[in-house]
C-alpha cells in the first residue's frame, strides 16, 4: 500500500498550504479561538514537501503572537507523534 503524499497527510490532520506574503508558505490549522500551528521547512519560509524535510512549528495565539516554537527533525516524525496524540484524545 503506498503511503500518502505529504499534503494527504498534512490534510488528514486538518492542515492546509496557506499563502504567507512574500511568495512563503506554510502549513496551517486553526483552532476555534483563532489560535494555530504552522509549520515551515527550518531554513525556508515554506511548507515541507518532503516527510524528510526538517521544519519548524509555531504556535500562535488568537491575536496572532508566537507562543512557542519548536523545531524538528524531519515532519515524519511530527506526523507520527501528532497522529498518536490525536488518537489517544478520542479514546
Amino acid at each position: 500500500m503506498k503511503r500518502p503524499t505529504v499534503k494527504q497527510e498534512m490534510e488528514m490532520l486538518g492542515f492546509t498550504i496557506e499563502q504567507t506574503g512574500g511568495g512563503c508558505t506554510a502549513y496551517t490549522r486553526y483552532a476555534e479561538d483563532g489560535s494555530h500551528l504552522m509549520i515551515t521547512n527550518v531554513n525556508d519560509p515554506t511548507a515541507p514537501t518532503s516527510l524528510q524535510d526538517s521544519v519548524t512549528i509555531g504556535e500562535y495565539d488568537p491575536k496572532g503572537e508566537l507562543k512557542r516554537q519548536r523545531n524538528w527533525e524531519n515532519l515524519d516524525r511530527f506526523i507520527f507523534f501528532e497522529t498518536r496524540r490525536r488518537k489517544a484524545q478520542t479514546h
